[in-house]
């Protein structure tokens, strides 16, 4: 038995994502449905756009950012300022009665700056296309307005400040001129005064050209202008429908990958044959197709996709024993029929490859499907008579319907049934193995009973079945586990589909009395003359074993074992 492997390769995911391919599909189907449902009932919201041509005011201090533009306004600086709360307070009072703040009506603008202009592109997005609009229009003219009157505010303080510095050099210079009428203009401290003098009149001079400049700019201070006026949106913005759909799509897949994810890593029950090497342990020896009709009297033909499974399954075994007269065990690991189509559908590959066979019932599964059924052999004389003493082993083998080189035992009368023992099994196992080349035996499943435990002991080599979306995890592992404490050869797993056993009961196999078989004889028929003798056809005695009750032991029905 191979060690499972520590890797996968890219081909290993994309056979995960082709097993749960309809969970990938539904899933992201169901994205997809929300994602447009999101769009279609989702509150739309539209945007409205206007342009705004900044211009200098005059009172710009010249810098330029990052070299976004030539001119002496940061643009980028500009942006920020649509988005501030004065021109938020201001576009607030433009718009009326509202019910947002300053600051939620700025969360709705959106500003950009196209690369190389002057331009600022103000939008505004609102649940109704008139309040985009609208909205646009108030944070353009608030923010003109709002740059306006910082400008002028900026431009008259520096007049004002112009104006203070002129008034003091002009009281210097009135001093400078009194003290020159009182000197002599021969004296040289009169010659220091007229250029101290003619010094003030051009600081008083360049001044005065100044403060005049900064009047005229405050009084005509510019902002910019709208170049593109705010037009009313026909379509929404948001939610966009194909971007929704996109997105519910790709959150949809995202889970599906989720929940494949966890379902291989958390899953409880075996769904695929890659979870037996990976966290059972045990090789997958062959794996029987998923669109399966399993017969309830009858195995697969050689000839079809299953019966071809088994015909390599036949191969591999063969090879894998290498001696002559060898006993298989197969074993289930939770109850149901799984072991017994194994069973039975190896046993008859076995025998159409021109092999003697003999295909052993250890248990009665309970379920439609059992080995008897599917080879056509009745379930009583069998095993559990065979160790009660109530039949010899020649009595208890049947020969298959279909195959000649396959006999068959079925499981016997349970009512009665001897418990299994290393001496009664060690001692059937010889004598089978003197019958036939091949011995396979439906052992019971492992969670249902340890008698696969000991049968497998004695075996030249052990089958482990295993039914999809049935059998757990733990159980997988605790059968491997049980079989390699025995130090039996366990060749590998043999995996059924989910859902391809038929459920239901069988009906119940007659149970024989321990009692000696009674021998009774027919009464004697009338001959037409009008005497009695015995019919030629019924001149046999005829044994009748009757049947006993599981509940209180009286006869209810009768097995004829009449054998010519």
């Amino acid at each position: 038995m191979s060690a499972p492997s520590s890797g996968r390769t890219l081909g290993d995911y994309f056979a995960i994502l082709s097993r749960h391919r309809w969970l990938l599909i539904t899933v992201t189907a169901l994205g997809l449905a929300a994602g447009a449902g999101y769009a279609v009932f989702a509150p739309k919201h539209y945007e409205s756009t206007t342009s705004v041509l900044v211009q200098p005011t005059g009172a710009e201090d010249g810098a330029v950012s990052q070299s976004r533009t030539r001119t002496e306004i940061n643009l980028d600086t500009e942006a920020q300022l649509v988005k501030s709360t004065q021109v938020a307070s201001l576009a607030a009072e433009q718009l009326g009665e509202t019910e947002l703040t300053p600051a939620e009506l700025a969360e709705q603008v959106r500003v950009t700056v196209p690369p190389n202009t002057s331009i600022l592109s103000i939008g505004f997005i609102a649940t109704g296309p008139r309040d985009a609009q609208a909205g646009a229009e108030a944070f353009a003219a608030a923010y003109l307005e709002h740059r306006a009157l910082s400008a002028h505010a900026r431009l008259s303080d520096q007049a004002d400040a112009t104006e203070s510095e002129l008034a003091t050099l002009r009281d210097e210079r009135e001093d400078v001129s009194t003290q020159l009428d009182s000197l002599s203009r021969n004296s040289s401290r009169y010659t220091a005064l007229v250029t101290d003098r003619d010094i003030l009149d051009g600081q008083i001079a360049e001044l005065t050209t100044a403060h005049s400049q900064l009047r005229t700019a405050a009084e005509s201070v510019g902002s910019g202008r709208v170049i593109s006026e705010a037009a009313m949106p026909t379509t929404s913005t948001s939610p966009h429908y194909l971007i929704s759909m996109i997105g519910g799509a790709l959150v949809g897949l995202l889970l599906a990958l989720c929940l494949v994810t966890a379902r291989m890593r958390f899953a409880v029950r075996v769904w695929h044959p890659v979870d037996l090497p990976r966290r059972c342990g045990v090789d997958v020896l062959a794996s029987l197709p998923g669109r399966l009709e399993i017969k309830t009297t009858d195995v697969f033909g050689a000839f079809g996709a299953a019966g071809r499974v088994f015909g390599k399954l036949r191969h591999e075994v063969v090879a894998a024993l290498g001696a002559p007269a060898r006993v298989i065990v197969v074993a289930g690991v939770a109850a149901g029929s799984a072991s017994s189509v194994v069973a039975a559908n190896l046993a008859a590959a076995l025998a159409r490859a021109g092999d003697t066979v003999t295909a052993v019932a250890t248990h009665p599964n309970g379920g439609r499907v059992t080995l008897v059924t599917l080879l056509g052999t009745p379930a009583v004389p069998g095993l559990a008579d065979v160790f009660g003493g109530r039949v010899s082993l020649d009595d208890a083998v049947h020969r298959a319907a279909r195959q000649p080189n396959l006999t068959v035992i079925g499981p016997g009368g349970s009512a009665t049934a001897a418990g299994l023992s290393n001496e009664t099994v060690s001692t059937l196992a010889e004598r089978l193995r003197d019958r036939a080349s091949y011995v396979i035996v439906d052992a019971a499943p492992m969670a249902v009973s340890s008698d696969a435990q000991l049968l497998a002991s004695i075996a030249d080599g052990v089958l482990l079945t295993v039914e999809c979306g049935h059998d757990r995890i733990d159980q997988v592992t605790e059968a491997v586990q049980a079989i390699q404490r025995v130090d039996a050869p366990l060749l590998g797993a043999v995996v059924l589909p989910r859902g391809v056993l038929p459920k239901g009961a069988a009906p119940e196999a007659p149970r024989l009395d321990p009692r000696p078989a009674l021998t009774q004889h027919p009464a004697p028929r009338p001959r037409n003359d009008g005497g009695s003798t015995e019919d030629d056809a019924d001149d046999r005695p005829t044994e009748v074993m009757p049947a006993v009750s599981a509940d209180d032991g009286s006869p209810d029905s009768t097995v004829d074992t009449r054998r010519p």
